[in-house]
């Protein structure tokens, strides 16, 4: 494959809050950086986990969001959308280390891509992740921006697990 420049491309896990990573002995201080910081798959397998100062830990679908919120305690994985082989092995690791001593929140899209990421993420991390502002409340706040559900949309949210905010946009 690489005769033909075929190559399998790194993949990359933005995560930012207090964090203490350990990477073949170098110590990766997230407190100090005042940044996000950008994960390389490649190091994942590598990775110890020493310490992650936060009550909750947050996914979230968009950039802008990512680095917009701020929320106290929260350790933060941008997904970029559906995450990545490389985000599941890291939201598995931070899982194994965490474990439920923690809450784990999901902040996506309130639509029906946003419904499936979320799903998605939950389905194949079987991390019990709750949804963030993806509710009714939240929904009707931004009433303004929000457009018709297409066919799709529609055939999508019905194969999805039913919950107040499906209900509330099939309705």
């Amino acid at each position: 494959f690489e005769a033909f420049y075929i190559r399998k491309n790194p993949a990359y896990v933005y995560l930012k809050g207090n964090a203490i990573l350990q990477i073949n002995g170098q110590i990766i201080n997230l407190n100090e950086m005042h940044y996000y910081f950008v994960l390389p798959s490649i190091c994942i397998k590598d990775l110890k986990i020493k310490r992650i100062d936060a009550k909750q830990v947050m996914t979230i679908e968009n950039l802008t969001s990512f680095h917009d919120v701020s929320l106290n305690d929260t350790f933060y994985i941008f997904t970029n959308g559906f995450h990545n082989h490389a985000i599941e092995a890291f939201l598995k690791c931070l899982y194994d280390f965490l474990g439920e001593s923690v809450h784990y929140f999901h902040f996506g899209d309130i639509d029906a891509g946003g419904f499936h990421i979320y799903n998605d993420l939950c389905k194949k991390t079987h991390i019990p992740f709750q949804m963030y502002h993806m509710d009714v409340d939240t929904l009707k706040k931004y009433d303004t921006y929000t457009k018709k559900l297409t066919k799709n949309d529609r055939k999508r949210l019905k194969s999805m697990k039913n919950n107040e905010v499906i209900t509330y946009m099939l309705k």
